[in-house]
């Protein structure tokens, strides 16, 4: 059975409709479905990031933890499951900081940091979606993405959210 998604209309309220993930048509205009990103960094500024399978879409290129939310499922509930599901991490209550929602055509993604001490060597990786895991500074980003090697859209919320970025950190910048 395919995974299903609650869809929301133009006030992100939940319309009761709800959408199969492997539907071979789009969304329909003016319904959007849920995804939730979440920005892992040390308390000194460096990024978790993580590369994709080669199996999936953008294979091998490296992005940030998400996924979609499932029906009935928060955006806050999605982001404790990607962040165990994928590599293995399980923040206490309330250590998730909401960052803000970015809209696109069928989608709106709500984003969240998460500020932790973190080895990579030691996450539990999900073969089936993670194959690697590596701390990145601002200026590795940077590179990566001009090297065409980041998730477009990965790149787009970390240029959206980065000042909030640093205000949580309470550095000038990252």
């Amino acid at each position: 059975m395919s995974e299903l998604w609650d869809l929301y209309d133009r006030y992100k309220d939940i319309t009761g409709e709800t959408w199969a993930r492997d539907a071979h048509e789009a969304i329909p205009r003016g319904r959007y479905h849920l995804i939730v990103s979440i920005w892992t960094m040390t308390p000194d500024g460096r990024i978790l990031i993580t590369r994709r399978h080669n199996d999936k879409s953008f294979g091998g290129m490296w992005e940030n933890t998400g996924g979609a939310v499932v029906a009935g499922e928060s955006s806050l509930q999605a982001a404790y499951r990607e962040l165990g599901e994928e590599i293995g991490l399980h923040p206490g209550r309330r250590e998730l900081i909401y960052l803000g929602d970015l809209w696109h055509p069928g989608s709106i993604v709500d984003t969240y940091m998460y500020v932790t001490d973190i080895d990579p060597g030691e996450l539990k990786l999900q073969k089936e979606e993670v194959v690697d895991a590596r701390l990145a500074t601002s200026e590795d980003i940077e590179r990566i993405h001009s090297e065409g090697r980041m998730v477009p859209s990965v790149y787009k919320t970390f240029c959206c959210y980065r000042s909030n970025m640093c205000d949580v950190l309470g550095v000038e910048s990252i």
